[in-house]
């Protein structure tokens, strides 16, 4: 059985609406100022300022829009039994929101979805582009840990307990990852995650997984049941 229960809108969502609605608008004025050359020629050069930031929103709506469906194809395909899945979650201790934490009898996991295509490779806890002068990406495995640190932090302050959580790294798009046994923090494909909780132990009681979803579950945007 899945019971999902849904709040509003994840965040990457609602920045990638925002952005494709200042793109439209934005190219809406680009298209009247190229249209105005035709009186001035001053328009023309105005126009082309225009496209500059026209063409820099764009990018921006891409990103938010990639980074939505990354996270929502998490959401769409994780079904390991007796499991929760909790995504967008926003603790005050936590500057910015976690993409999704896991709970079920395997443990608490703290996942930070990257939804990369192309090839990369692991340089210390810096994901890079394998090409010369590649572009580095911020390190997801510092991003996870402090994840996992807040909810760890969190349930300690509502549950008074502690609560190990394991942060993961979980790849949505199609990027090979040189290097990635390597990183101090899991980093796995979508399709590995079940086979991944598989191979641990049992670690948390039913009545457990309940109480920590029940707290974990006011800060969240989306909830499924697996």
């Amino acid at each position: 059985m899945i019971i999902v229960r849904v709040v509003k809108m994840l965040y990457t969502a609602q920045q990638a609406v925002l952005h494709k609605k200042r793109f439209r608008r934005m190219m809406a004025v680009n298209v009247i100022l190229f249209m105005l050359t035709l009186i001035s020629i001053v328009f023309f050069y105005l126009g082309l300022i225009m496209l500059v930031f026209t063409l820099r929103e764009y990018r921006r709506y891409s990103t938010w829009k990639k980074g939505f469906e990354g996270e929502f194809s998490v959401i769409e395909e994780f079904n390991y039994p007796n499991s929760f899945i909790l995504s967008d979650i926003r603790l005050v201790s936590k500057k910015g929101n976690i993409d999704h934490v896991i709970v079920n009898s395997k443990g608490i996991f703290v996942l930070e979805t990257k939804n990369y295509s192309g090839e990369y490779r692991l340089n210390g806890e810096t994901i890079e582009k394998s090409r010369k002068h590649g572009k580095k990406v911020r390190s997801s495995s510092e991003e996870a840990r402090s994840g996992a640190s807040a909810v760890t932090s969190f349930l300690k302050r509502i549950l008074k307990k502690e609560y190990p959580v394991q942060p993961l790294i979980v790849l949505t798009g199609d990027a090979k990852i040189k290097g990635k046994t390597k990183s101090a923090v899991p980093i796995l494909e979508l399709d590995k995650l079940n086979e991944y909780f598989e191979q641990l132990p049992d670690k948390l009681s039913r009545e457990e997984v309940l109480e920590i979803v029940s707290v974990l579950g006011n800060h969240a945007e989306h909830i499924k049941e697996t």
